[in-house]
């Protein structure tokens, strides 16, 4: 019981809890991996492993990110490009939603004055 107790507490602080899926997610034995991307701001492609027994789905990813594919029947990987972040030096954030299961996506900003 105490140990549950901390979990909760220190997930309520944000720490940890990335790779804890939404109240909503599947059994244990569905997981996706990494649950964290860090992305330089060149545009660049990363993969996500998905262990499932069963279909799943990608139901949201954010707006400068192309997902491949968005479902499947068994385990897979997807392939995630993330459009450049040039003109700033400000990082992005955003996080793609397999069957519950959150993946943080951090892209770096670019500032390389081209286009800009």
């Amino acid at each position: 019981m105490h140990k549950l107790m901390i979990v909760v507490v220190l997930c309520g602080l944000g720490v940890g809890c990335d790779a804890m899926p939404s109240p909503s997610a599947p059994s244990s034995t569905f997981h996706v991996s990494p649950v964290r991307l860090e992305l330089t701001g060149r545009s660049q492609q990363a993969t996500i492993r998905v262990v499932s027994p069963q279909p799943w789905s990608v139901s949201s990813y954010p707006p400068w990110v192309s997902v491949s594919p968005q479902s499947g029947t068994r385990d897979g990987v997807i392939t995630l490009t993330a459009e450049a972040h040039l003109c700033t030096s400000r990082a992005r954030e955003g996080a793609v939603v397999i069957e519950g299961y959150i993946v943080r996506v951090w892209q770096d900003g670019s500032d390389l004055g081209i286009g800009c």
